[in-house]
């Protein structure tokens, strides 16, 4: 019959399970070789209707540490009305959750009044994860109900640049403006209040007018640009503000970086290179393999015999990712960096320019960027592993190598 009921993933007849005998649900549930997808529905068709005769041992079996882990989560949404079991379940779950399971347990725990579990829930409610969001999004409504929200905020330490983040997390999911954590002297503070408001478009509006700084102004401005009701508000902001200029760094730069490091930029980059991702043009894709061929041919034209390319991560071991290729010589002579970023070429030796190299790649179009160039400061961007190092330099940039990739930062 449950095979019937449940053909395949996502395909549950959540009626006719309930129609099913208690016994052959449990058995389904406790199968070990029987599918999560056909476990899950059952655990769920079994909440309420447990006889007390058999509570008694389904708990012990969820209280064995040798459950497998899928029948035990199973069990537990259909003990999820059982107190004694808080002990059980706030051992099983950590303050990073990553998966619906988990997620589930921590809506549970907020369901029986379990108040340390706040910090996690408020943790995953931010989450990419919609299933696991929502569901901590229910448990703090749980605990907001049973405590006020008041009271829940002084878990959190306010010195804490993440129970900050918790804090307005839960503030936001209860109705109240977080709009005054955009002007907190962390960036990451202030980022997660940007995305987490995004969608207040008239509190944002409201507060561009009273912003205490100009970076909290940035910040809402960043906000409203992100959405399609708030863009044309932003747009005047930006308008006002014109392109990003930083001294010695011209457009050319500023838009390879930005455009690149739109997707690697860590958390404490500030908003006016957000905004600038929004709203300058990208400069054209580069033909990585087409520059290198032309830079080989533009060297072997001048007589200066040069290696196979190889990229930059292969200088550190081959892992991570890279913002150059190197190219050696025949000669020894220092090697040539070329950036994937642009037409940008520059020598591996700071202070060492060699001119027939110059020379050679200049003819061609490509340019050359010297030690003043490479020396100018790239303020307020902060990149991957390089997060907390702010004092970047366009050399950094545009000839980089971090040891991870940007999806993990």
């Amino acid at each position: 019959m449950i095979d019937i009921l449940i053909p395949a993933p996502y395909q549950v007849d959540e009626h006719g399970l309930r129609r099913v005998a208690v016994d052959e649900l449990l058995s389904c549930v406790l199968d070990a070789e029987s599918p999560w997808w056909r476990r899950d529905p059952c655990a769920v068709a079994l909440i309420g209707r447990v006889p007390k005769e058999r509570v008694p041992a389904l708990m012990e079996r969820v209280r064995d540490a040798d459950c497998e882990r899928g029948i035990r989560a199973a069990l537990l949404e259909v003990l999820s009305d059982r107190v004694e079991l808080l002990p059980c379940l706030a051992s099983g779950t950590q303050q990073d959750v990553r998966h619906e399971r988990e997620a589930t347990i921590l809506k549970m725990r907020a369901l029986l009044g379990d108040r340390s579990a706040l910090p996690a829930l408020a943790g995953t409610v931010g989450s990419s994860e919609v299933r696991a969001a929502r569901l901590c999004g229910a448990g703090l409504d749980a605990l907001v109900a049973r405590y006020g929200l008041d009271a829940l905020l002084t878990d959190f330490d306010d010195r804490l640049p993440q129970d900050r983040i918790r804090a307005l997390r839960v503030r936001h999911r209860a109705g109240e403006d977080v709009t005054d954590a955009l002007a907190d002297p962390d960036r990451e503070v202030a980022q997660e209040a940007a995305r987490t408001c995004r969608l207040d478009v008239d509190r944002l509006r409201a507060y561009l007018d009273h912003a205490p700084t100009p970076e909290a102004k940035l910040w809402a401005t960043y906000a409203l640009a992100c959405t399609a009701r708030g863009e044309a508000y932003a747009d005047e902001v930006y308008g006002a503000l014109g392109p990003v200029e930083v001294a010695g760094l011209d457009d050319e730069i500023c838009r390879a970086i930005v455009h690149t490091y739109e997707v690697w930029s860590g958390s404490r980059t500030g908003p006016r290179w957000r905004l600038e991702a929004l709203y300058s043009e990208p400069p054209a894709p580069v033909d990585e393999e087409g520059q290198l061929l032309r830079v080989a041919a533009a060297l072997a034209a001048a007589g200066l015999s040069p290696q196979p390319p190889s990229s930059g991560a292969h200088d550190h071991g081959g892992g991570g990712r890279a913002t150059y290729h190197a190219i050696g010589f025949a000669d020894g002579r220092s090697r040539l960096l070329v950036s994937t970023l642009g037409r940008f070429v520059t020598g591996e030796d700071p202070g060492r320019t060699d001119s027939a190299v110059r020379r050679a790649l200049e003819s061609e179009g490509f340019r050359w960027i010297d030690d003043a160039t490479g020396a100018v400061a790239v303020p307020d961007l902060a990149v991957g592993v390089l997060d907390h190092h702010p004092d970047l330099s366009v050399r950094d940039v545009l000839f980089f190598w971090t040891g991870c990739e940007p999806s993990c930062w």
